[in-house]
């Protein structure tokens, strides 16, 4: 059984692929807006829907995964708005 400690390279390679898809997620939604395309409520609904299933497929906690896409709304909001 691996421990932590050598898990931690393989484990930082996916934190890192994990921030460069948030970061691109964010930079797409902030030209959106940029450019004066206004926020979907419905995409809001659809994107909680899709984490909801795909996380429950792969046995993931519902309550935590409805904190998760929240967060993920509130971080890809420039300050301010």
């Amino acid at each position: 059984m691996p421990v932590l400690h050598d898990l931690r390279p393989a484990l930082t390679r996916i934190d890192e692929k994990i921030f460069r898809l948030l970061e691109e997620r964010c930079q797409l939604l902030w030209d959106a807006r940029r450019n004066s395309m206004l926020h979907d409520k419905d995409y809001d609904a659809e994107l909680l829907d899709l984490w909801l299933e795909e996380g429950m497929e792969c046995g993931m906690d519902e309550g935590a995964l409805i904190k998760l896409c929240k967060c993920l709304e509130q971080l890809c909001q420039k300050p301010g708005e």
